[in-house]
């Protein structure tokens, strides 16, 4: 999946910063890929978009899960190390599964 054509960069979230990043909210965003089909599906994602986890789910308006997340993005193993993630997003993660 690819979420914003072929940029690297243009990609939502980032680390959490403790800076107000989210389009929706202003507040913090981490770093996670979500798979095409939801990203400009439901969640209506634009190349410019960064969305905080809670944003993501409120335009889904449901919870997010593993399933809405690409499999080929290393970005989002929830235990990652290089990657740190919030509670929240490593309990939505649950189940998410590398296929690079």
């Amino acid at each position: 999946m690819k979420l914003f054509g072929n940029s690297a960069t243009a990609r939502p979230g980032g680390p959490p910063s403790g800076r107000g990043d989210c389009t929706d909210c202003g507040g913090d965003t981490e770093n996670y890929m979500l798979r095409d089909d939801v990203w400009f599906g439901p969640v209506r994602g634009r190349s410019d978009t960064v969305l905080c986890i809670p944003c993501v789910e409120g335009r889904l308006r449901r919870p997010l899960t593993a399933a809405d997340l690409m499999p080929e993005a290393i970005v989002n193993d929830p235990n990652s190390t290089q990657w740190p993630h919030t509670a929240l997003y490593r309990r939505r993660a649950i189940g998410w599964q590398y296929r690079g």
